[in-house]
């Protein structure tokens, strides 16, 4: 029998929750005072294609995400509970899938400043591609928060 590359990382994932109760585990590592831990955290939630939620981050952590090329990692970061410095440069960062700004744009239970920040991204990126489902999915321009 051979298996999926994403049916491996499922099974992995599945054993891993129930022998660690990875969750708990895993919110561990991501809320820990030690950003090497945290660091870990994140490279294990995204390997698992998990939700990251840091709730402390440090300067080193912001400029990963500043900095980060990788979309899957900025979905997943995506989360209304994180941090709102994360989230900030999430918004911000280029390379933050447009599916995920315009989730940060449009739903409330996102930081405020996090989603004016992600309506002026999408409201460029529709002036840019106006043709763009998402764009025309919106009906125009975003309104900013108050």
């Amino acid at each position: 029998m051979k298996l999926t590359k994403q049916q491996l990382k499922q099974i992995i994932k599945e054993e891993l929750q129930e022998m660690m109760g990875m969750d708990n585990s895993l919110s561990k590592l991501l809320d820990s005072e030690d950003e090497y831990m945290i660091m870990q955290g994140i490279e294990l939630a995204l390997a698992l294609n998990m939700p990251i939620v840091v709730n402390n981050p440090s300067r080193m952590i912001l400029d990963y995400v500043k900095n980060s090329t990788d979309s899957d990692l900025l979905t997943l970061m995506a989360q209304p509970t994180t941090h709102k410095r994360i989230l900030f440069r999430i918004a911000q960062n280029q390379n933050t899938p447009i599916e995920v700004i315009r989730d940060i744009a449009t739903n409330h239970a996102y930081n405020i400043r996090a989603a004016n920040i992600a309506t002026k991204s999408l409201n460029l990126y529709c002036a840019k591609y106006p043709g763009d489902k998402i764009c025309a999915d919106l009906d125009g321009d975003l309104e900013y928060r108050n």
